[in-house]
């Protein structure tokens, strides 16, 4: 309950949409068991590299008899007993041990075993990077949509109440006796079915607020408040060559690193099947004391030298040997398929990121156009020159090309972060180890401006080829076409 409480608090106020990134990636639940699969691939490397040090063994016993231990000797040659009972054993004894051994077969399996939980590491650690660039990329597309809806939902209110006093006005004329029924019968379809057209993408518009709330790891239903400003825009895109891009996104791109380090856990592998058909040595020394009293040293020291192989593991070779090299020649085809795949991404993404533009440029010009439509037509509704129907007409295309135009503002910030995931760049800085939300929200403000953008700069320099031929990606900003040719 506490926990819900907090939330609860948390949604009372105003979220900002570097604020609901953070709350996300502290809440969400796939992000946490992203951080858990990396944290538990990090104590497995750690456990191994432990395996690989010698053992140290110390060992203590105590021995009681009710009698004496005695024993004689037989003649091998006659049978007889050569000897009266004797004894060189106490009734009661202890004995402790300390011994150092370490084993060269042991330590090259646990050495290439921790070299692959390392590199498991290392992916658990991408794909923790690729899970906060999905949820923050999610949350901001899911904030632009519910921040659309705040801002025309007044609007929406208003024009239901007049389609309301619209239906009650025809209901009671339809009544009339000296009333043509059929006229106003017509008059409120034509109502209704501008209400539902209405109430149609306005609830698409009012999911986005649950789905922001699961993202940010808040129960269903509660009351989210979203700031008056708008959030922060994700720069634009550079001019640069689409073979800069496709470089940019073969360096920089989780799914790429992942395969390197599938790669690389492959060569570890078969590295271990070779060590593991060597001879297995073992060295031992350890310090040993006795308290039996017959013995001549109650304490010593000993150190020993084992070498043992194992044969029948090279009947094994030849299948082992057959499956190392399937293994790596499917590592090796998983990484060309990837990077085929990574590379096209990256092309469809700019693509689409043109295209988004394009679309929130009209949507603004058609929405400020009809706007001002809107205005003329009050006046003439005014004026009693237009009927009533006419003007709710009106006011609901406005309303739905606003709201489309929220949605394609929305679209274009999810295209503009699907553009820097394809190349490895998330909304978020891969360093950010902050708990706070308010700590982690301010860096996220910081990085959004300036950060992000110098990032994106320096990676697309970095990643040019010489002799670059590929097709120039120019993706202008709306401001910068005012006809959105």
């Amino acid at each position: 309950m506490d926990g819900l409480s907090a939330v609860s608090r948390q949604s009372d106020q105003s979220i900002s949409l570097e604020r609901a990134v953070a709350l996300a990636l502290q809440n969400n639940l796939e992000f946490q068991m992203r951080s858990l699969e990396a944290a538990i691939a990090s104590g497995n490397r750690k456990l191994t590299g432990i395996s690989m040090l010698p053992s140290l063994t110390a060992q203590a016993g105590y021995r009681s008899r009710n009698n004496v231990l005695a024993s004689v000797s037989r003649s091998v040659d006659t049978g007889n007993i050569s000897l009266i009972p004797s004894t060189s054993s106490d009734q009661r004894s202890h004995n402790e041990s300390l011994v150092l051994g370490w084993n060269m077969l042991d330590f090259g399996l646990q050495y290439f075993r921790a070299k692959q939980y390392g590199e498991q590491e290392l992916i658990a650690t991408e794909e923790r990077r690729r899970a906060m660039q999905v949820i923050a990329k999610d949350v901001a597309y899911y904030w632009w949509m519910a921040k659309g809806f705040d801002d025309i939902q007044p609007d929406v209110d208003a024009v239901r109440g007049d389609i309301e006093q619209a239906l009650r006005n025809a209901s009671a004329l339809a009544s009339a006796k000296f009333n043509n029924p059929a006229d106003y019968l017509d008059y409120s379809k034509s109502l209704y079915l501008t209400l539902k057209r209405m109430d149609r993408l306005m609830l698409d518009m009012s999911q986005a607020r649950l789905e922001l709330a699961k993202l940010m790891g808040m129960p269903a239903g509660v009351p989210i408040t979203l700031t008056a400003d708008d959030g922060l825009m994700l720069p634009a895109m550079p001019e640069a060559r689409l073979a800069q891009w496709q470089m940019a996104a073969l360096i920089f791109r989780p799914e790429i690193r992942q395969a390197e380090y599938r790669i690389r856990i492959n060569q570890h592998e078969r590295r271990a099947f070779w060590w593991g058909l060597l001879p297995s040595l073992s060295f031992g020394y350890g310090t040993y004391h006795d308290s039996n009293s017959y013995l001549v040293n109650n304490n010593w020291n000993e150190f020993g030298a084992q070498l043992g192989w194992n044969m029948i593991k090279l009947a094994g070779v030849p299948a082992g040997y057959h499956m190392q090299k399937a293994s790596r020649e499917l590592a090796e085809t998983q990484a060309r398929m990837q990077a085929t795949t990574v590379v096209s991404q990256v092309a469809i993404a700019l693509s689409s990121l043109k295209s988004a533009t394009h679309f929130s440029c009209v949507s603004a010009s058609l929405a400020d156009v009809d706007s001002r439509r809107l205005s003329i037509m009050n006046a003439r509704a005014g004026a009693a020159v237009l009927d009533r129907l006419s003007l709710i007409r009106a006011k609901v295309d406005n309303l739905l090309l606003r709201a489309e135009y929220a949605t394609d503002r929305a679209e274009l910030q999810r295209s503009r972060a699907t553009v820097l995931a394809s190349i490895g760049i998330g909304l978020v800085p891969d360093d950010l180890d902050g708990k706070d939300s308010y700590e982690v929200a301010s860096r996220l403000e910081g990085w959004w401006k300036t950060g992000l953008s110098e990032q994106l700069k320096v990676v697309i320099r970095d990643a040019g080829t010489e002799g670059d031929s590929s097709p120039l990606v120019s993706i202008p900003g709306q401001e910068e076409s005012e006809l959105c040719l």
